[in-house]
């Protein structure tokens, strides 16, 4: 799978090179105004790309801010406060005066502490009076494996979720705002004892507690039996209805 992954990536790249050049130069786009249009497109484009990398490690309401930033600026540009003309004019305006407004709806929604771009403002399922972390589940936030094997000891008797954790990590906040806010999923998890794993900092202590289950990251669960004997294992995000499934699997 990973030689044929990395064929098909040879081949995407290098088949338009060998096109381009075996065309004697005829295929590639003449130079003209519109090029200056796709480079303002790009600009946009690794803009988009470094919130994105950045909302790795700042808070959620200041990503949201910077994507409303970034929404507002890309309106501007596209001179949604200027006259519009008819044709390509107005439908420039209009692309304008949308990504202006829902630039300002994100402005709203990071001010009222949200962090997700698709649901910027409070929600039936994304409300701020809903639990604004999974740590309101009672989770007791271990960092050490001297930590985690002293949790587990006193849980003895109980089922214990184990969830691997780490701040910079993007599909643990998702599992925080959907996944683990869910009524059904908080109330299949009323009878375990909960534990949660911070591995955020890369040392040598979270290279351990990885290693503990052989996990190659966050976010990773592992469901162990009232005797305490691990019973199922997972790795990577799961919504509410596959980690329900997962947690009322065989044990």
């Amino acid at each position: 799978m990973g030689g044929l992954a990395l064929f098909a990536l040879s081949m995407g790249m290098g088949m338009p090179l060998l096109l381009v050049g075996t065309s004697a130069g005829h295929l590639l786009p003449k130079a003209g105004p519109w090029m200056e249009a796709i480079k303002a497109v790009f600009g946009v484009l690794m803009l988009g790309v470094a919130i994105w990398f950045l909302s790795r490690v700042l808070p959620g309401p200041m990503s949201l801010l910077l994507w409303a930033l970034l929404a507002i600026f890309s309106g501007v540009y596209l001179r949604a406060l200027e006259p519009a003309t008819a044709g390509w004019g107005l439908f420039r305006k209009a692309l304008g005066v949308t990504l202006v407004a829902y630039g300002l709806v994100m402005g709203i929604g990071a001010l009222q502490g949200q962090s997700d771009p698709l649901h910027p403002l409070p929600s039936a399922q994304y409300s701020t009076a809903q639990p604004a972390s999974a740590e309101e589940l009672a989770f007791t936030r271990v960092d050490n494996p001297a930590a985690l094997q002293a949790a587990l000891r006193a849980a003895q008797g109980k089922p214990v979720l184990i969830d691997y954790w780490a701040q910079w990590c993007v599909e643990c906040t998702r599992m925080d705002q959907i996944t683990f806010r869910d009524p059904a999923v908080r109330k299949a998890l009323a009878g375990y004892d909960l534990i949660r794993v911070d591995v955020t900092a890369s040392g040598a202590a979270s290279q351990a507690l990885l290693a503990r289950y052989h996990l190659a990251g966050p976010p990773a669960f592992i469901r162990v039996n009232a005797n305490g004997r691990t019973a199922a294992v997972q790795e990577g995000y799961l919504g509410p209805e596959a980690f329900l499934r997962w947690l009322r699997g065989g044990a």
